[in-house]
């Protein structure tokens, strides 16, 4: 009698944490809650204090005049310095002074750059990419595998207009994300990918940083 006890407590047990893992998914076949994941992430972003920014665009991307963008940027830093390379290729290095960006011209000489230009500065705090992370709509989990040697989950989801545009501003357009996130650790996007209507995209990197910018710009497509 005591042994039939025992089986029945362990088969209810089995069922009980069988029903816990099942509430963990998101139906993506066993796969973790995808919002709980952007939770996470959104969180570990909006609390970083210094990063290490890489904006790269593949065809036209709404309100980003650039191929690509680079810059280290702090919280409540008043001046940001980086490079950018244009969509023709030129190679300029920028500066942000008074919330403005300005080119900076070989003699030394600051020229302002397109008006709605993406604010590197504005990529931290719950504004700029936390708050993309945490304003998605249809979030779902599509498979776990290895990005660049790192265990992680791929998310895909869709972003409002009025959510894009707080990162570009003169975008006027919704966009399709997708981001790699690590299994383990501190869940800060190991690389986030917006494609937009027209099959334009933008890779964004977000990674916490304590050395000076590297503005040596090369070329590298969103995966």
């Amino acid at each position: 009698m005591g042994r039939r006890i025992s089986r029945i407590r362990h088969t209810l047990l089995v069922v009980a944490l069988t029903g816990v893992l099942a509430a963990c998914g998101d139906g993506s076949g066993g796969l973790p809650d995808a919002g709980l994941i952007m939770r996470d992430a959104a969180i570990a972003s909006r609390h970083m204090k210094s990063a290490h920014i890489v904006l790269t665009a593949t065809g036209s991307v709404p309100g980003f005049p650039f191929q690509r963008l680079e810059a280290d940027v702090t919280t409540g830093g008043s001046e940001v310095s980086g490079a950018a390379t244009t969509m023709l290729g030129q190679v300029i290095s920028f500066v942000q002074r008074d919330g403005a960006l300005y080119g900076r011209e070989p003699d030394g000489t600051l020229r302002p750059l397109p008006a709605g230009t993406a604010r590197p500065p504005g990529m931290l705090g719950p504004g700029g990419f936390a708050r993309l992370l945490d304003d998605l709509r249809d979030p779902r989990t599509t498979e776990r595998g290895e990005f660049e040697g790192t265990d992680a989950f791929r998310i895909q989801a869709e972003v409002p207009a009025e959510t894009i545009a707080a990162l570009l501003p003169t975008a006027n357009t919704a966009a399709t994300l997708s981001t790699w996130i690590r299994v383990r650790g501190v869940r800060v996007p190991l690389r986030t990918v917006l494609e937009f209507p027209g099959g334009g995209t933008l890779g964004i990197q977000v990674a916490r940083s304590t050395t000076p910018a590297n503005t040596t710009t090369g070329q590298a497509n969103p995966k």
